[in-house]
């Protein structure tokens, strides 16, 4: 079935350098927890200090925040991208 289904979605990259490199996997994301931690302790400095949270203000490692607040959500969505060029820097990595 490669080259007939395209399967793209998340997945760590050590786990998944093989099928990608047969061209079985086409695509993928992941996000890098470490970004996650630092973003989260960097909103906890804003917040301690007195700050806001405010829609489009960005995280660092994070990128942008989309604050949703009738679900009380921040989110940031920053990405590492996977393909084949990235697949085997990142399964060194992560």
């Amino acid at each position: 079935m490669i080259g007939e289904v395209i399967v793209v979605g998340p997945f760590i990259p050590s786990q998944g350098q093989a099928l990608m490199n047969a061209g079985v996997i086409t695509g993928g994301f992941l996000w890098n927890p470490q970004d996650a931690g630092y973003g989260m302790v960097s909103l906890g400095k804003v917040l301690a200090e007195g700050g806001e949270v405010t829609d489009g203000m960005t995280l660092p490692g994070l990128g942008p925040v989309d604050v949703v607040w009738d679900l009380r959500s921040r989110r940031a969505n920053a990405q590492i991208d996977l393909n084949p060029d990235s697949i085997d820097m990142w399964a060194e990595i992560i």
